[in-house]
């Protein structure tokens, strides 16, 4: 033998075993000139010899990168790892078959960058594998595009690719399924609405059910939300922005089988249910303008005094209570509480607006104790005299005694002349014995108007009890206007 080596070998089986393993000649001479040694074309007992010593010695280093190492690795790194998932498992083993050095780059480079999330790419990429098929069959493959591979090893890799093509197909027609079942689910729920009559709120947290089935990113989008809220709902569609925007730039992936376009539509519907939800709603701050609104209303209707309107409005705003209104000491107290309340929270513009709304009110009770409105009860207790003395009046014909224009603010501000108001009202209603409705009406903005109307022939009207009640009607507005021009900082002239 060589070099005494008993030459035992026998070349043909060795062979036969190289091929069995996945192993080619070229394969081994490879290992061999990484390892520093040679292999001839028909090796020799010594030759092999060495080389299994070298590869005992080394760190296999030079095994791994031939392709039946390399596949081996990547068979080995599934299990170990726990990928599962067909697109994953196609990918990486189509960038080892596209390797320049251990792969087939001529034969498999399309199979690279195929989106298996799509039907389209599914059908790319079973064809190609088809047709590789087909021309190795055929015996159309040279030597040079296998590069190294053996047949044998290129069949295997395309049974391979087929195995996790099928695999990722189930998955998006599974897709599909779930697709049509959302679009079966949001009939459902339309029909339902219009049959039972469900709210906008529930039809709401139906469609994020059925659409987190599809995509479990909008599953859990209403956790926390109170859909009776205006604000919440507003928080939801900011939330569906967010979501949109995580899918877009790619944060996040989307489910197989699903497009872009389909979690755009979906974020479309939720966003026109979150709209209709809020139709029907009114904001805390809406719901809380209505409130003082009715109030002022209320006030105008009931002649509430102004410590009551103050405290009143107060409660309707959240600012808690404000003390006896009832002193000048009192008031100064809730005036600083007031105050406090804004130095806590000066950017809240809200709440500035509802402190400034209860200190005109507080402000204004000063205003009232000082006179300001009361010198027009002697005026007013003349038209009381005067119409009272009158026993042969039967009625007034309809009237308009007197307007005037008032100022731009809101009248339950000016506590006396809304009490100057309820007084000439009192008399008419008091002194006459009216065949007809009396009418005294004041408008938030624009002109003061002071009727009363009766079914009685106006020649029936006793002159001098007309008269004075003329002239008492005229001194109580004369006491509003009064009145009006020192909220609005104005000298007190008539």
């Amino acid at each position: 033998g060589e070099n005494g080596v008993r030459n035992t070998f026998d070349v043909k089986a060795f062979r036969r075993d190289l091929v069995a393993a996945g192993v080619t000649l070229k394969d081994l001479q490879a290992i061999a000139q990484e390892l520093g040694l040679t292999v001839s074309d028909i090796p020799t007992p010594t030759e092999i010899a060495r080389l299994r010593q070298a590869m005992n010695e080394a760190d296999f280093k030079a095994f791994t990168d031939t392709f039946a190492g390399q596949l081996d690795r990547l068979n080995r790194s599934f299990e170990i790892f726990g990928v599962d998932d067909a697109k994953d498992k196609f990918a990486r083993l189509v960038t080892l078959l596209t390797d320049p050095k251990v792969g087939a780059p001529s034969l498999f480079s399309g199979l690279a960058g195929l989106d298996l999330s799509s039907a389209a790419g599914l059908d790319s990429a079973k064809k190609q594998i088809q047709d590789l098929f087909t021309r190795a069959a055929s015996g159309q493959l040279t030597s040079d595009d296998l590069n190294g591979m053996n047949l044998q090893q290129f069949l295997d890799a395309l049974s391979a690719l087929m195995g996790f093509l099928n695999d990722a197909a189930g998955t998006v027609q599974a897709a599909k399924s779930s697709l049509q079942a959302l679009a079966d689910a949001l009939k459902d729920i339309d029909d339902s609405a219009q049959i039972l009559g469900t709210s906008k709120a529930d039809q709401l947290r139906e469609k994020v059910a059925a659409y987190g089935k599809v995509f479990p990113e909008l599953a859990g989008i209403l956790d926390g939300l109170d859909l009776s809220k205006a604000e919440d709902l507003e928080a939801l569609k900011q939330r569906l922005r967010d979501v949109f925007t995580m899918f877009h730039d790619g944060a996040a992936q989307l489910p197989d089988g699903t497009s872009l376009d389909d979690l755009i539509q979906a974020i479309l519907a939720l966003m026109g249910a979150a709209g209709d939800a809020a139709d029907g709603i009114t904001s805390a701050a809406q719901q809380m303008a209505d409130a003082a609104s009715a109030l002022s209303t209320k006030f105008d209707i009931m002649g509430t005094v102004a410590t009551d309107q103050a405290q009143q409005l107060a409660d309707v705003y959240g600012l808690g209570s404000l003390g006896d209104l009832s002193t000048q000491a009192g008031r100064d107290a809730a005036i600083k509480h007031l105050q406090d309340l804004y130095a806590s929270s000066p950017a809240n513009k809200d709440l500035a607006d509802h402190i400034a709304a209860v200190l005109r009110i507080v402000r204004g009770i000063k205003d009232e104790a000082s006179g300001v409105g009361d010198a027009g009860s002697a005026g007013l207790g003349d038209a009381v005299s005067a119409v009272g003395t009158s026993t042969s009046v039967a009625g007034l014909a309809s009237a308009s005694y007197a307007q005037m224009d008032s100022a731009n603010f809101y009248l339950s501000f000016l506590p006396a002349m809304a009490d100057s108001l309820q007084r000439i009202r009192d008399a008419f209603l008091g002194g006459l014995d009216m065949g007809g409705p009396v009418t005294a009406t004041i408008g938030t903005i624009g002109p003061i108007n002071v009727e009363v109307s009766g079914v009685s022939d106006p020649a029936t009207v006793h002159a001098a009890a007309a008269a004075g009640a003329q002239a008492g009607i005229d001194t109580g507005l004369a006491q509003i206007r009064l009145s009006l021009r020192a909220a609005a900082g104005a000298p007190r002239t008539a």
